[in-house]
């Protein structure tokens, strides 16, 4: 069974749309069930929800709060699978493959797999242009070393570890804004395959092979983006911030990390990763598109 967890505002005047693609994605997959968080308190009229949501929250600030607060390990312990997934994307569009993403989970056995995002506010390994448009021609999934916030789908024992190991271990101050989708990779490395992260970067060592081993991204099941500028408008990433409290500041987040003792599994933007598919199937691989 799937939990699929969003943190949304009910006062934007985006939600009506939020609200159909998430009642649509619950009608199509009757596995999967859903929690709702707003972060700014909902009127009446909003709550009448899918009945397949089955919690509704209400944590302010930026969605990871949300995820230490309501995504504990004895929440999500029932479901195989935890889908954290940005209010902004289109999991009710009909030509997104959610099917084919599960089963190139399943061929590639990784902890923590995501669509390739696409469309007007795409991403990190966007499936239109960008980065890794060149290098990923053809390919059905791909092994990364990074995979950002959009919309990453864990194992429920992965998500345990992340939630455990680096959500409990950081303080609501600090959970204002991106940071962890840099970290989270490389604990799963450690944690889940046994890769001592003080040699992930040591080219002669025996874990070297495994870097993106955990984490892939899925090019065949891409995820239009719909780009409703929440992050900017409700939180500023700085400036424009709706309050001082909620102002991200890269170094706090930074030294938050390292004081709970998560500095060994950073890892940016990767400019190097393993040659070809996540997939053994030639027939999966990146002669053929998918």
């Amino acid at each position: 069974m799937l939990l699929l967890a969003t943190s949304t505002n009910p006062h934007a005047t985006a939600f009506p749309m939020v609200r159909t693609q998430l009642a649509s994605f619950l009608d199509r997959f009757d596995f999967a069930r859903a929690i709702v968080n707003f972060y700014r308190q909902p009127p009446p009229s909003q709550l009448a929800l899918h009945a397949s949501v089955v919690l509704v929250s209400n944590v302010t600030g930026f969605k990871t709060k949300f995820w230490k607060r309501v995504l504990t390990p004895a929440r999500t312990a029932a479901f195989e699978l935890v889908w954290l997934v940005d209010d902004d994307m289109a999991v009710g569009d009909p030509r997104f493959n959610f099917t084919r993403l599960l089963e190139l989970r399943e061929q590639t056995n990784v902890s923590l797999i995501a669509p390739s995002p696409s469309g007007p506010g795409r991403g990190m390994w966007n499936a239109d242009e960008g980065r890794g448009r060149p290098l990923l021609r053809g390919c059905a999934v791909r092994l990364h070393a990074t995979v950002e916030l959009k919309a990453p789908l864990f194992t429920e024992h992965a998500w345990e570890i992340v939630h455990s190991v680096v959500l409990q271990r950081l303080p609501d101050r600090t959970l204002v804004g991106p940071m962890i989708d840099l970290y989270w990779c490389g604990l799963l490395e450690e944690r889940e395959m046994g890769c001592d992260a003080h040699l992930r970067k040591d080219r002669n060592a025996s874990c070297w092979p495994g870097i993106g081993r955990a984490c892939a991204y899925s090019y065949a099941t891409p995820l239009a983006h719909l780009d409703h500028k929440t992050l900017e408008k409700d939180f500023g990433m700085g400036k424009n911030a709706t309050t001082s409290r909620e102002q991200y500041n890269v170094r706090v987040v930074q030294a938050a990390l390292a004081r709970a003792g998560l500095r060994k599994y950073f890892w940016a933007q990767p400019s190097w990763r393993p040659r070809g598919t996540a997939l053994q199937s030639p027939r999966q691989g990146c002669a053929a598109r998918s």
